[in-house]
Formats: C-alpha cells, sequence, structure tokens
C-alpha cells in the first residue's frame, strides 16, 4: 500500500470522529436543557483511540530509534502518521460528562441512569481525576468507561457524584 492511501485513511476517520464528535456535543447539550441542575465536565476518555496513539508513539520512537543505530535516515513518514494519529485521539478521546443530581449521567453522548451503574471508581492524582464508571449491562458495546478530568471542576464532580 501506497503511503497515500494512510494519508486518506486518516482523512476519512478523522471526518467520521469529528462527525460524532458534533453529534454526542449536540446530544449533552440536550441533556443540560432537560435536566437544568446538571453540570457538565471536560473528560479525556481513555479508550482505543488512546491505546492506538500509545502503540504508534513507542513504534515509531524504536523504529527511529534502530535506523539511527544502523547509521541509516530517520523515517519522516512514521513522525508524520503518529503526529496525525495523536491528533485523531484528541479529536475521540476529548469529550464531556454531565451528571444530574438524580445521579443520571450522560457521558460522551450515552445516557446512564444510575440504576443501571454497577460501580463508580474515583482515584485522585495530584493534577487529574481518574473515574471508571462500570455498567451493570453493556451500554452500545461499552462495559463500562474510563476517563480523567483535569481542571478546577474535579471536587464539584467527586461532590456531584457522592451526593
Amino acid at each position: 500500500m501506497e503511503i497515500i492511501w494512510s494519508y486518506v485513511l486518516i482523512a476519512i476517520i478523522t471526518l467520521v470522529l469529528i462527525t460524532i464528535r458534533m453529534l454526542n456535543n449536540k446530544i449533552v447539550n440536550d441533556f443540560l436543557k432537560e435536566h437544568e441542575t446538571a453540570e457538565k465536565y471536560v473528560i479525556f476518555k481513555k479508550d482505543f483511540f488512546f491505546t492506538v496513539a500509545k502503540i504508534c508513539v513507542v513504534c515509531t520512537i524504536l523504529i527511529n530509534g534502530l535506523t539511527l543505530y544502523g547509521h541509516q535516515r530517520m523515517n519522516i513518514q512514521s513522525i508524520v502518521l503518529t503526529v496525525l494519529i495523536i491528533g485523531m485521539c484528541l479529536i475521540s478521546c476529548m469529550s464531556f460528562v454531565a451528571v444530574d443530581e438524580n445521579k443520571a449521567f450522560n457521558i460522551a453522548g450515552y445516557l446512564v441512569e444510575e440504576d443501571a451503574i454497577k460501580d463508580i471508581q474515583i482515584k485522585e492524582h495530584k493534577n487529574r481525576l481518574s473515574c471508571k464508571v462500570l455498567f451493570k449491562e453493556e451500554i452500545n458495546g461499552y462495559q463500562g468507561m474510563e476517563f480523567c478530568i483535569f481542571g478546577q471542576k474535579r471536587e464539584a464532580f467527586i461532590n456531584k457524584v457522592e451526593q
């Protein structure tokens, strides 16, 4: 396969991700209109694209390190593709979670009621909050979701969830 097809494939996947992201944002905003007491938090989901981006970075470093060690030219195409995949990861992983006072969640466009949640695990770190929400039943192929919250609203999120 020629390298141009890799760029075309990444462009198509990016357009699909942007469309999905716009739909998810509309669903979250509709949720916020229906539930006036709900609060919106910016999250970073740990999902498939996050894993792919990590693997790409490691492989690119390994490939280019070995080529430099063998006194060969660096593979610029692998660096460009890795940067594009990291961009796709940012588009895919950055999302929103909205929490109502009745513990109705809207996580990245998925509406999850309190009775559908099996467990919520929250771990506080120095500059972020890791949250793992496990579902009682599978929701659109997800057994649960894991995400991080950065910024000043971490304490507000903990208080909202623990009510």
